[in-house]
């Protein structure tokens, strides 16, 4: 009796056996056991981009002058705070003189621009 027992006994933790009678083996279904639904973390934010470094605040600087149609001159480009100030000597039909434009460091964005002011008329 112990072997057919013995053979039974892999079912066993999977299922439940009951022996009513020493030929008759019952084996039951496992009962469903309740299933627990972890949701997954979302992933970290992505680091900040690095502050915008001299090279690129000049870059972008003479990318506006020449979008905005001056043929520009780099005169300084210094960081002030949170910000990039670039100067140049401007120059296009109309106008001349300097021009500033001011840049975030972080974000990048444009938050200035001081545009030269009309040309003054010839000496007499």
């Amino acid at each position: 009796m112990l072997a057919p027992l013995a053979a039974l006994s892999s079912l066993a933790v999977a299922a439940t056996v009951v022996v009513t009678h020493p030929r008759t083996v019952i084996v039951a279904p496992p009962r469903p056991r309740a299933v627990v639904v972890v949701p997954a973390r979302p992933p970290p934010p992505p680091p900040p981009p690095p502050p915008m470094a001299r090279r690129e605040a000049v870059e972008r600087g003479y990318g506006w002058c020449g979008a905005s149609g001056y043929a520009c001159v780099l005169v300084e480009a210094h960081p002030r705070g949170p910000v990039w100030d670039v100067h140049f000597r401007a120059r296009r039909p109309g106008a001349a003189g300097p021009l500033r434009v001011t840049l975030d460091r972080q974000t990048r964005a444009l938050v200035e621009v001081v545009e030269p002011g009309p040309k003054p008329p010839p000496a007499r």
